[in-house]
């Protein structure tokens, strides 16, 4: 009897090991299932709505996080109008470039959007007048770049007799098909945002962030920061910050700096001297010299 009994639990405790095995095995199996699965579809080519999207979520960090970037214009007359460029850098590397031509009877204005130096999405604006009366008329075009192509342009216009554009209210039309035997639209978009790109770098003098400490007055200063000049004076009960935005320019040999308010009101000075230790400018409503020494 004592033998059957052996033998009956040794038979259910084989079974029971058999069934273990068996559970084991199937969840290797299926993480291996899930495994290949999700390695076919990361394999597959993104979509012409998923470009869009990473476009536009691109597009909308770099105007969210505009005020960081360093920032570097200049402006020329032009055979009767005026040519604006303006650039964000990221270092040296290219962010956002404006390209503005401004005439007598129309204008166009070209934004170029970069991402990790490669050109992902350009905003044209033209403005026409048939004469100096009216009609008016503005075009917006949107080119969305992915891998080096145009996957999706569109286009809106509106022509006004008198009053302001409401572009918001002017329909986007789809004209990609239009302008994709265009092959030569990006490289051509590339090469004129480098242009300008470069232009701008080589026409600017760069200044780095730093304090710089009046060597006629410990408690005043000046301070470069994150494309910001700021003029401080600070005192055991005084202190006070103005802030402007800088802009640098080379004419004839001699380097500028112009600083602008909130309100757009400009004061110019001239350089004299900028290096690690000293920074001396001179401003030329006055005629005096100011002269910094690094913070240490």
């Amino acid at each position: 009897m004592k033998i059957k009994l052996v033998f009956v639990c040794l038979f259910f405790l084989i079974i029971a090991c058999g069934n273990d095995k068996k559970e084991t095995e199937t969840p290797t199996e299926t993480s291996e299932t899930v495994q290949v699965t999700t390695k076919v579809e990361s394999s597959k080519p993104k979509t012409v709505d998923e470009h869009i999207a990473e476009i536009k979520e691109n597009f909308a960090k770099i105007e969210s996080q505009q005020a960081s970037y360093t920032l570097k214009s200049d402006k020329e007359d032009i055979g009767g109008g005026v040519l604006e460029l303006q650039g964000y850098f990221n270092g040296n590397t290219p962010v956002k470039i404006v390209k503005g031509a401004f005439g007598e009877h129309g204008s166009v204005k070209t934004t170029y959007y970069f991402n990790e130096n490669t050109l992902f999405f350009v905003f044209q604006e033209k403005f026409s007048e048939a004469t100096m009366r009216g009609p008016f008329t503005k075009k917006e075009n949107r080119f969305y770049i992915a891998d080096g192509k145009l996957i999706r342009v569109l286009e809106k216009e509106q022509t006004i007799t008198s009053g302001d554009f409401k572009m918001d209210n002017a329909q986007n039309i789809d004209v990609t098909e239009a302008w994709k035997n265009e092959t030569y639209v990006v490289a051509n978009f590339t090469k004129l945002g480098r242009e300008v790109s470069s232009l701008l770098l080589e026409k600017s003098i760069g200044l780095d962030n730093g304090r710089w400490i009046s060597t006629e007055d410990s408690n005043t200063g000046v301070e470069i920061k994150d494309g910001k000049f700021i003029m401080f004076y600070q005192s055991e009960t005084i202190s006070s910050n103005d802030v402007y935005d800088y802009k640098l320019t080379e004419h004839e040999g001699v380097e500028y700096l112009t600083l602008i308010d909130e309100t757009g009101d400009k004061l110019e000075y001239s350089i004299l001297e900028y290096t690690d230790e000293i920074f001396v400018i001179s401003y030329l409503a006055r005629g005096n010299r100011l002269t910094y020494e690094k913070e240490k």
